[in-house]
Parts: structure tokens; sequence; C-alpha cells
């Protein structure tokens, strides 16, 4: 059975995004820094799991009108079972109207890219450099 959950930082599955995280990016967060994250005012996540396992999650902020996604993954083994659009247009209902919603992301990645196009984000900015040596990052935004 699939759910999808808001949490913070006290139902937070922190082990369990950490392992995630760890399945989705070569530079990935520990538990500790997802629960500072979580500490952070307007920050709040998403989780979809299957059978009662985290599969995937959506972590984002949103202190005021303006929101920013700060990381987003799913297993793997779960990519293109249209669990990212579950977790993108849960996190879109939670979201506090109206203001817009930020994200950075790599011009190399895209499957992201196009499933950030299907909600609407544009393209408003590259960040030259900004992951790493010669690797620039899309800034992309959407009103709420």
């Amino acid at each position: 059975m699939v759910n999808v959950y808001p949490f913070n930082i006290d139902t937070a599955p922190y082990a369990a995004l950490e392992r995630i995280h760890g399945l989705c990016f070569t530079e990935s967060w520990d538990e500790d820094t997802f629960e500072a994250m979580l500490t952070v005012y307007g920050t709040y996540g998403v989780a979809i799991t299957i059978n009662e396992a985290l599969e995937g999650f959506v972590l984002y902020r949103q202190p005021f009108d303006d929101a920013e996604i700060l990381t987003i993954c799913v297993n793997p083994k779960k990519e293109n079972q249209g669990y990212g659009s579950r977790l993108i247009k849960s996190m879109l209902h939670y979201l506090k109207k109206p203001g817009k919603c930020f994200l950075e992301v790599s011009p190399k990645n895209t499957y992201a890219v196009k499933l950030y196009e299907k909600f609407h984000f544009k393209i408003i900015h590259t960040r030259k450099d900004y992951y790493e040596i010669g690797l620039d990052a899309y800034v992309m935004m959407r009103d709420i």
C-alpha cells in the first residue's frame, strides 16, 4: 500500500531519510543534517512509503510567502512509477498561498527538469559552477 504524508522535526524518519538520500546522491546528507535542516523555521517534508517502507521524500522550506525545494529523491529502484510526481503534488498542496516556489537542479538531470516542468516550474536563471567545478544549476520557479 502506498502512503503519502507530511512530516516535521518531531515526526521525521531520520534514518530512512539518510538511507534514501544516500541512494540518490553521491554527496548525501546524514541524520544530523536532516535534523539541523528541520530545525529551521518553516522547513517540512513529505514522505512516500510503500508497505510502510520509505521510498522517497521531498524536503522544503516556506518560512513566509515563498518556498524552496531543498531536496527530493525517490529510491532508484522505484523511479518512473509516478512517485516523484506524487511527492511534488502533495508538497504543492501543503504550501501556503500566495507566493512562489524555487529550486535548483542540474541541467544534466533531464528527468528531474522534465518532472518540474510538468508542474509548471520554469527556468529563470543559470547559476554557474553551483554544484562542483564546471557543473551549473538551473534555478526554476513557479507560482504557488
